[in-house]
C-alpha cells in the first residue's frame, strides 16, 4: 500500500505546477508579503488553479452578481493565460468576490465566441485581511491543446483607488513595453 501511495503521490506532483509572481510589468521587484503564489495542476479530466495574493489598496471589485462577468480587468484581479503551439489561447481571470471570465481567442486578441457551459467553472474566493485566496477548477477540454503543449502565464493587475490607476504584476513580461497580457511570447512552459 505505501508503494501505491507514493507512486501516486509522484504521479500529482508531476502535474502540478508552482509560479511565483516577483515583480511588477517593468521589472521593478515586489516586496515579498505581495507576491502572487499560484499552482496548476491538471487533475483527471479538470485543471485546478489556486493562488494567494495581496490586495495593498483594499477591493476593488464590480457592484454586480458574482459568477461570469465581462469586464473583469477593469478590477482587482488575477489572470491566467495558456497558449497552444498554433498561437490559439485561453484567459482565465478570476476576481476577490467571486467574479470571473473565460475567453478564447484564434490569435493576438482575435476573441473567439465559444459556448460553454458556466457551470463547469467552479470559483471559490476567500478574502483574509488584505489578502485573498482563489480556488478554481475548469474541464481539461477547455484547454486549447494537450497540457504538455502549452505555454503559460500569470499575472495580477490591483487597482488604486478610483483613480483608475494600477499595479501590473507579471510573472513573465517584457518590460521595454507597455503591459499586454495577451503577449504570448512572454509566456513560459510550466
Amino acid at each position: 500500500m505505501l508503494h501505491f501511495t507514493v507512486y501516486m503521490i509522484a504521479a500529482f506532483l508531476f502535474l502540478l505546477r508552482m509560479i511565483t509572481i516577483t515583480h511588477h510589468w517593468d521589472g521593478t521587484a515586489l516586496p515579498r508579503e505581495e507576491q502572487v503564489e499560484f499552482s496548476v495542476a491538471q487533475e483527471g479530466e479538470r485543471v485546478m488553479v489556486r493562488a494567494t495574493a495581496a490586495l495593498p489598496y483594499g477591493i476593488c471589485a464590480p457592484h454586480a452578481p458574482v459568477g461570469f462577468t465581462d469586464g473583469l480587468w477593469e478590477y482587482d484581479v488575477l489572470e491566467l493565460f495558456a497558449v497552444a503551439p498554433d498561437g490559439t489561447y485561453i484567459e482565465i481571470e478570476l476576481g476577490p468576490r467571486g467574479h470571473w471570465l473565460a475567453y478564447w481567442f484564434s490569435l493576438y486578441r482575435e476573441r473567439v465566441v465559444r459556448e460553454i457551459d458556466r457551470t463547469q467553472l467552479v470559483y471559490t474566493a476567500q478574502l483574509v485581511g488584505s489578502s485573498w485566496s482563489v480556488e478554481c477548477s475548469f474541464p481539461s477540454a477547455w484547454l486549447p491543446s494537450q497540457w504538455a503543449d502549452l505555454r503559460w502565464n500569470c499575472y495580477q493587475i490591483r487597482r488604486r483607488g478610483d483613480a483608475g490607476e494600477y499595479d501590473y504584476l507579471a510573472w513573465k513580461s517584457d518590460p521595454t513595453v507597455a503591459p499586454d497580457f495577451h503577449r504570448t511570447e512572454c509566456f513560459a512552459s510550466l
